[in-house]
């Protein structure tokens, strides 16, 4: 059996925060361009083998058998697509892998790590009562520092043969520090929520978030007949998303769009606003009081 590796994206993010103002920014130096891969590699029965690397996105279309991952959006995707073939799964392997080092003097708290993973399964079966079809989807959200380790998966398989037996559908889940899952799945399609929140990275030290997908499909005849097919399609994407620590913002080469910053307020505009707020007070005063007086 061929089997397909997994396509990693990696890059190096930088911390870079003011003590004075307990705020900062992610900064990306030109010289950490060489930490950043994409990896691609696809093999199918029907399709050639083909090997990809790039710094941002890769992506393969081979029409039923697909995969790609971009590290601009977050986003990984693929298809696995079988018929009629014996004993000979098709498997796409995508991910996408970020390590941030802290390298400011204050430490910071990610509010939101998330991936959202979207899948669609579907079959013919014959009329061979040795045939079978079956499809898998594994997806894994990872993220560890030096001192923790959290992660939320999940493995989702179906199974049918031709016979009295009604098909086999299971799914099960996995979290550890605190990272937990959210969704719903059936024989047809798969909707679930991978998340993490309150990640500390200490100054100095490194988040490793990794995100990895695996999907594929199953359909052979034991005799040889046709009318047999199965596909796992993630092609609607999964998605990755993080909310950034206050105060964090964030400079690269290419988009990192996957991040949401949250600012804070700068001193000048928190001191207009308090004095905006007093000044009211004040207003509201003088006229209640001179009610009174009246």
């Amino acid at each position: 059996m061929r089997t397909l590796s997994t396509g990693i994206l990696s890059t190096i993010l930088i911390f870079n925060a003011s003590v004075a103002s307990a705020t900062g920014s992610i900064d990306f130096p030109w010289n950490f361009d060489v930490g950043r891969q994409a990896n691609l590699v696809i093999n199918s029965p029907g399709t050639p083998t083909t090997s990809l690397t790039d710094p941002v996105v890769v992506n393969a279309n081979f029409g039923y058998v697909l995969g790609g991952a971009n590290t601009i959006s977050g986003a990984v995707s693929g298809r696995a697509f079988i018929a009629d073939t014996f004993a000979q799964p098709s498997i796409v392997s995508v991910g996408v892998s970020f390590s941030l080092t802290n390298i400011s003097t204050v430490a910071a708290v990610i509010p939101a790590l998330n991936l959202d993973v979207n899948a669609n399964f579907g079959r013919t079966i014959g009329t061979d009562p040795g045939g079978t079809v079956g499809n898998t989807l594994v997806a894994t959200l990872s993220a560890a520092t030096s001192n923790t380790t959290a992660l939320s998966q999940f493995i989702y398989t179906y199974t049918d043969t031709v016979d009295d037996d009604p098909p086999e559908v299971s799914f099960s889940p996995e979290t550890q520090g605190g990272f937990t899952w959210t969704g719903t799945y059936s024989a047809n399609d798969l909707a679930v929520g991978l998340a993490g929140s309150s990640i500390l990275v200490q100054p100095g030290d490194s988040l490793a978030i990794l995100v990895s997908l695996t999907g594929s499909a199953t359909a052979f005849s034991f005799l040889g007949v046709p009318g047999y097919s199965s596909f796992t399609d993630f092609g609607n994407t999964a998605q990755l998303s993080m909310t950034m620590a206050p105060g964090f913002a964030v400079t690269s080469f290419a988009p990192l769009d996957w991040i949401t910053l949250t600012p804070v307020p700068e001193p000048s505009a928190a001191a207009l606003l308090f004095l905006g707020l007093l000044a009211l007070l004040i207003m509201r005063y003088r006229r209640s009081h001179s009610v009174y007086d009246a």
